[in-house]
């Protein structure tokens, strides 16, 4: 019987993972982090059996590393501390005698983002994969490369089984027993104050690409992936954790166009003024503006070769439509008459 630790299943990512995990694993024994009790019930609906406990609370977190076959982080991508608790009870699990144990990290498409702050896209950007050559040229100044390095580090000395998962926008109803959406699109709204100056904004020329992913795909991704640490068993890999890094976006989109989607849909609902998005400077464009005006450039490589077939592979008017109504409702926005 195997025996999966999941943090992160009252959140977007995480509680989509859970149903679906427990859809295909029914004999999978899952214990998921819970700070609330409140959500026990919720967790216990999907399958898992709920631990009370929080992401600082790191003596638990190794106890329940070191008894997990599995360890699922799908909840925060930046906390160190979070991270080398998982590889404390890890590492724990070898001595012991109980076999290599294996370590599944979310990291995200900020990775690879450039310095750029004019909102520009620039024709000789390193287009980032996953190549064991690209993910070795990680450095700890890098967003969650302070997280992923040090994983991979203690799979490569042979504590763990390492597998890292990097996802860029992920958008989509998701389907978990407490959290259902994205956290991005209220980090637009809010942190460029779309609502209160009731116009769209983008930066410069808004020529900047991100990528996309749907939270349905990104689960599959996470299937797959699971799947290789199931196989992997109490064994070490011999595979290098650098090669076991997975790039996993199926969307390339510049900022201007995502702005006009999203003007598109807050116009429908009469909260600005123009369905037609605004360029603004860096300094006008709010809170939000480090990730606004930069280039994440990244392509699928170990992925695909997995099998990974995403459905959803291109944008649409209203491709973003629930998640707007639901950054919206989070907001406690109003339609204007």
């Amino acid at each position: 019987m195997v025996n999966v630790l999941l943090l992160g299943a009252t959140g977007y990512i995480g509680g989509s993972l859970l149903v679906s995990l427990k859809k295909a694993y029914p004999e999978v024994v899952i214990t998921a982090l819970v700070r609330s009790e409140s959500d026990f019930p919720a967790i216990r609906a999907a399958g898992a059996a709920p631990m009370r406990g929080s992401f600082s609370d790191h003596d638990l977190i190794a106890d329940l590393s070191a008894s997990a076959d599995i360890v699922v982080n799908a909840a925060d991508s930046d906390d160190v501390a979070l991270a080398s608790a998982i590889l404390r009870g890890l590492r724990r699990r070898k001595e012991e005698g109980r076999g290599v144990g294996a370590f599944i990290q979310t990291s995200g498409g900020a990775v690879f983002m450039d310095d750029r702050m004019d909102g520009e896209f620039d024709p000789n950007l390193k287009i980032w994969t996953d190549t064991e050559e690209d993910i070795r040229s990680l450095t700890t100044k890098m967003p969650h490369a302070q997280v992923d390095i040090p994983i991979m580090k203690a799979s490569e000395e042979g504590h763990v089984n390492s597998f890292i998962i990097c996802p860029p926008i992920v958008f989509g109803r998701g389907s978990g027993p407490v959290k259902r959406e994205s956290v991005f699109f209220k980090l637009v709204l809010a942190g460029a104050n779309i609502l209160e100056r009731k116009e769209m904004v983008y930066i410069g020329e808004g020529s900047n690409v991100n990528g996309a992913v749907h939270i349905d795909d990104l689960v599959e991704a996470y299937h797959l992936i699971f799947k290789l640490a199931l196989e992997a068993g109490p064994g070490l890999l011999a595979s290098s954790p650098y090669s076991r890094y997975y790039v996993a976006g199926s969307i390339r989109v510049d900022w201007k166009t995502l702005a006009t989607i999203f003007a598109t849909e807050l116009h429908k609902r009469g909260l600005i003024k123009s369905p037609v998005p605004v360029s603004v400077s860096y300094e006008d464009a709010g809170s939000f503006n480090w990730y606004m005006a930069k280039n994440t450039a990244m392509r699928n490589g170990r992925i695909l070769e997995l099998g990974w077939t995403p459905k959803h592979a291109d944008l649409s008017e209203d491709t973003f439509a629930h998640d707007v109504d639901a950054a919206l409702k989070e907001m406690n926005a109003s339609t204007v008459s």
